[in-house]
């Protein structure tokens, strides 16, 4: 994993330990958990329906293409629009635009807590 700038690595770290400190007392880790758990270190095995799961958990609307094209589009009021192809594997631009997506909604999450 690399990385361009060192508070990136922080914030990753910070999420993972959110993530992680919530299952410290022997609690299963959700399916939801361990999925963004995976987006936020850029596995690279992330499949299409993976990010659809996601990015329906942040309250993104999914508009499938039309006249053949295989791009996505996942819209939240308020938000600019992400466009991503449906094609395996997922390139790694597409899967650092969605752990951008869960970075900002762990923090708002944080901001309202």
């Amino acid at each position: 994993m690399s990385f361009s700038h060192t508070s990136d690595l922080i914030k990753v770290e910070i999420i993972k330990n959110m993530i992680d400190t919530k299952y410290n007392e022997g609690e299963k880790m959700s399916s939801l958990d361990k999925l963004l758990k995976r987006f936020l270190e850029l596995d690279h095995d992330i499949r299409f329906e993976e990010i659809v799961k996601v990015m329906k958990e942040y309250r993104n609307e999914i508009k499938q293409p039309k006249g053949g094209s295989s791009h996505y589009s996942f819209v939240k009021p308020g938000c600019s629009r992400i466009v991503i192809p449906r094609h395996k594997p997922i390139k790694k631009m597409y899967e650092k635009m969605i752990k951008k997506v869960i970075e900002e909604e762990m923090k708002e999450y944080e901001s309202r807590t």
